[in-house]
């Protein structure tokens, strides 16, 4: 895979990386030093080897010395598809680019669903743009599961924190953090239809600092809130709607309730 990856980032035209293993699945790729920073336009796509609806390829960064060390670094039009990503002693995935795409990824998770996390699931970094993350599992990392630096980032269909059949496989930290975006460019976690199941976390499920849009998601059995926000803005960004059974969803900060939508919790 690195040697895939080295003449990959050495071709200007988009390429693809594909898999040919034999034997049963999972295949385990166990790293001895980290990959090389991906750029695009590349897919690194695993799909084809998936068993059962978990990953057949397991990338292990358990073995790599050092601390800090991520599995997958994205600069640019890179789409991962259909892999686990386990014992990184950094992120399991770190964007650092516009429009990658990370798509029915185990961040932290075997596909037995055994616990085998990283120090952290996903950072998107500032200097990223329009992030796709959908269909990910994403569980059982020392601290958050997924952390948006970068503006426009989306996500839909993840499960942060819990297991194919339930179980607790919360991340240490929060489900989803929601740092800094721009006003016309804001991050969404879910969307009605296209929610994220966020649960067993260890601190907030969903914690919005200043913008963001949190909609159509399933969030509770949190340690903390099910939804934080907390604005330096001023006036703090407004809320069109908040839904809540009264118990597994709390918003906690100085909100500004009106019909405008910097932040919307639906």
């Amino acid at each position: 895979m690195r040697e895939a990856i080295t003449t990959s980032n050495a071709t200007p035209e988009p390429e693809l990386i594909l898999f040919d293993l034999t034997g049963a699945a999972p295949h385990r790729i166990s790293l001895t030093s980290a990959l090389p920073t991906v750029t695009g336009p590349v897919a690194i796509d695993a799909a084809t080897l998936a068993a059962g609806g978990a990953p057949g390829v397991i990338v292990d960064g358990s073995g790599v010395a050092g601390p800090d060390v991520d599995g997958f670094v994205l600069d640019g039009e890179v789409t991962l598809n259909g892999l686990s990503i386990v014992g990184m002693s950094g992120r399991g995935v770190e964007v650092v680019g516009a429009g990658a795409v990370v798509r029915d990824c185990w961040i932290g998770l075997e596909p037995d669903a055994t616990a085998a996390g990283n120090l952290a699931g996903v950072y998107v970094a500032p200097t990223a743009s329009a992030t796709i993350l959908e269909g990910c599992r994403i569980g059982a990392n020392t601290n958050s599961g997924v952390f948006l630096d970068g503006p426009g980032s989306k996500l839909y269909d993840n499960a942060i924190g819990v297991g194919p059949q339930g179980q607790a496989l919360g991340n240490g930290g929060f489900g989803v953090a929601v740092d800094d975006a721009a006003a016309a460019d804001v991050n969404h976690v879910g969307e009605p239809g296209r929610g994220n199941e966020i649960a067993f976390n260890g601190n907030d499920g969903v914690i919005v600092q200043d913008l963001g849009v949190v909609r159509g998601n399933s969030i509770y059995d949190n340690t903390d809130l099910g939804i934080e926000v907390v604005s330096t803005f001023s006036p703090a960004p407004n809320v069109g709607s908040i839904a809540t059974d009264g118990s597994s969803t709390r918003v906690k900060g100085s909100v500004t309730f009106s019909g405008s939508t910097n932040t919307a919790l639906t």
